[in-house]
């Protein structure tokens, strides 16, 4: 794997993001609004994300004030889907 970007966050179990947050969560007047915020990916869904899409869910379904639950998309791109195109930016385990 080639040395992450400075710009990146390199985790214990050697996954390398661009970001600590790649999902924001808030909530106003009974609205969950779920946030994937990987704009310079147009939002694609690394593993970090997903594991952070699936929290913030939870959270919304824990919690007895949350009537309905959005999810959107900062930026032009609501999401380019799974990001399968850019491994050295995810978990590096082997098969």
């Amino acid at each position: 794997m080639s040395a992450p970007d400075q710009n990146f966050v390199t985790r214990p179990d050697n996954a390398v993001y661009e970001t600590d947050s790649p999902v924001h969560y808030a909530v106003a007047e009974g609205i969950a609004t779920v946030t994937m915020s990987r704009t310079e990916f147009n939002n694609a869904q690394n593993s970090q994300m997903t594991y952070a899409l699936d929290a913030a869910f939870r959270r919304a379904v824990d919690d007895d004030a949350v009537k309905v639950i959005v999810l959107r998309g900062d930026g032009k791109h609501f999401s380019a889907g799974h990001d399968i195109g850019t491994p050295g930016r995810d978990i590096n385990k082997p098969f």
